[in-house]
């Protein structure tokens, strides 16, 4: 889906919009459709963190994420309109993902060897 969605971004938004629309949105909707695709990954250590009891780390590792995000947000945005937005906003999801999963790895580790599915 990710890849029509950005491939055929532009004739999908002229269609369903107007063409006009869709020769400045499209690049918008194919990079937030990678950032939606980076988040749908990263729900999966989000899930592991939070099924382990973790709520307050995944907490604390968004609220530090905020401010960098900010930043770069304001950047982007100054830089590149809509586009550095959605630029700043792929690139957070992107980072929180391998936050997660660098946090999550060491509870499969433990959940793992108590299953006796790791040495």
């Amino acid at each position: 889906v990710a890849i029509v969605l950005t491939m055929w971004s532009k004739p999908l938004l002229a269609w369903w919009i107007e063409p006009e629309f869709a020769e400045h949105s499209a690049p918008v909707l194919a990079i937030l459709v990678w950032g939606m695709v980076a988040t749908c990954m990263a729900m999966i250590p989000f899930t592991v963190l939070q099924s382990a009891g973790n709520a307050r780390l995944t907490a604390i590792l968004h609220l530090a994420e905020l401010p960098f995000y900010l930043l770069g947000l304001w950047w982007m945005i100054g830089e590149a309109g809509l586009v550095g937005a959605a630029l700043a906003w792929t690139l957070r999801n992107v980072i929180d993902g391998l936050l997660l999963g660098a946090f999550a790895s060491p509870v499969l580790g433990r959940l793992g060897r108590g299953a006796g599915l790791s040495g």
